[in-house]
């Protein structure tokens, strides 16, 4: 008789043990997460609960419910819900590593890694939020949402190669954003002088993009910037000789030559490009304004020198002078169709008419000009 009793009373005093626990599960699973909250929160600060798994596992629980519940009365009781749950199934951990329920409590945990991040995000506690981050990355590789969290908090504590890397595993990952992501990429990269990382990122997003001017301006701002140039062009020119046929190479080499001044290397490389592509805005625009600024270089010279003639005479270098602004005119003529009005074509076309004595297309394009101001 004696024995019976002393099991019923460990088990009332096992009961009472977790009385609170128990009661704040009841009223979880009755749907009363206000009340549940009171309970669990009291059980916290028992010592002879607050040392068991089941107790924080308990309180876990019912904080991740009340941060995704969809009524105000209980998602609003702790704006910080979602990171009290996780800190609740790390202490569960602590304080009973070897608890059968520890395994799951883990599972659980890492689920809750990228809601606590956005949390912490969306608290401006940027360091944090890139903290959870990276451990939810650790806990799964592919998580894109994750990486684009820990890419926004990066930037945010302008970690700007840290962010710039994290948008390229979220695209790795399949995240969406493209051509416009890339260039962020680029140019984060180049906040931080960071040239090899930049140059290839822009290498990929030229492979996957091989017709966006802006990416292509952006390699070869890197190459320079980088102080690269020569080495890019002998690069370029390597690569021209296996691929002659390739676009974006032609089209880099081009540029190159252009920004080094080497205009008539520039104009081979031009040509080329524009054989593959005839309807390239960029490509006719500047062959354009390549011929135009040999023609004005020269059109100095005419002029100064043409002050000493004897009236009647013509400078020897006007013909050559007129043929750059000759060959000039169908490349900003091509322009003007592929986009039409742009202002700095027409721009250029009004000069060009008037250089060439064509008063008539000079005041249709002037008209133009009025127009798009």
């Amino acid at each position: 008789m004696k024995k019976v009793f002393l099991f019923l009373f460990v088990t009332l005093l096992t009961t009472s043990a977790f009385a609170q626990v128990n009661e704040a599960i009841a009223y979880r699973d009755q749907g009363f997460l206000d009340k549940a909250k009171v309970s669990i929160d009291k059980a916290i600060v028992n010592p002879k609960q607050n040392v068991k798994a089941k107790t924080w596992i308990a309180r876990a629980t019912i904080y991740n419910a009340m941060a995704g519940s969809p009524l105000p009365a209980y998602s609003k009781l702790d704006s910080n819900a979602i990171v009290v749950a996780y800190e609740s199934y790390m202490k569960a951990i602590e304080v009973e590593p070897e608890s059968k329920e520890v395994k799951k409590a883990k599972e659980d945990a890492n689920k809750l890694l990228v809601n606590v991040a956005y949390n912490k995000f969306q608290r401006h506690d940027y360091p944090a939020s890139l903290k959870y981050c990276q451990e939810a990355i650790t806990v799964n590789a592919k998580d894109t949402t994750a990486a684009l969290i820990a890419a926004y908090s990066s930037q945010n504590i302008k970690k700007y190669s840290d962010a710039a890397s994290y948008y390229e595993k979220y695209l790795e990952n399949g995240g969406k954003g493209g051509e416009e992501m890339y260039l962020s990429i680029i140019q984060l990269y180049k906040v931080d002088k960071d040239y090899d990382k930049a140059l290839a990122a822009a290498n990929k997003a030229m492979a996957k993009y091989p017709k966006n001017e802006e990416l292509r301006k952006e390699e070869i701002d890197i190459y320079i910037g980088s102080g690269k140039s020569d080495d890019a062009i002998s690069k370029m020119e390597a690569a021209v000789q296996r691929d002659p046929k390739n676009l974006v190479f032609n089209q880099n080499l081009a540029i190159l030559y252009d920004r080094k001044k080497e205009y008539d290397k520039a104009s081979v490389f031009y040509e080329k490009a524009l054989e593959l592509d005839p309807n390239s805005f960029e490509m006719n625009y500047n062959m354009g304004v390549l011929w135009f600024n040999k023609g004005a270089e020269l059109s100095m010279k005419v002029n100064e020198e043409s002050k000493k003639l004897k009236a009647g005479q013509v400078h020897p270098k006007t013909k050559e002078m007129d043929g750059y602004f000759s060959k000039s005119l169908p490349y900003f003529e091509k322009a003007n169709q592929i986009k039409p009005n742009e202002l700095d074509v027409l721009t250029n076309l009004s000069k060009l008419y008037r250089i060439l004595k064509r008063p008539e297309d000079e005041k249709k394009i002037n008209k133009l000009i009025e127009g798009a101001n």
